[in-house]
């Protein structure tokens, strides 16, 4: 007897989609929480030498 081959997938989008596009929720964690801050104060200031950072 002949084997019988899988069924055929769809071909897949070209399109690929952005996490912008609110089609997905996403739950930002604990430590993805923590990575947003370090970026948005301590990183960004290292960034840009014209602020100077706050003294801890």
């Amino acid at each position: 007897m002949k084997k019988r081959r899988p069924p055929r997938r769809m071909a897949a989008s070209n399109t690929m989609e952005s996490a912008f596009e609110d089609s997905k929720s996403y739950v930002l964690t604990e430590l993805g929480s923590q990575f947003v801050h370090y970026t948005m104060t301590e990183l960004v200031a290292r960034l840009n030498p014209g602020v100077p950072e706050e003294k801890k």
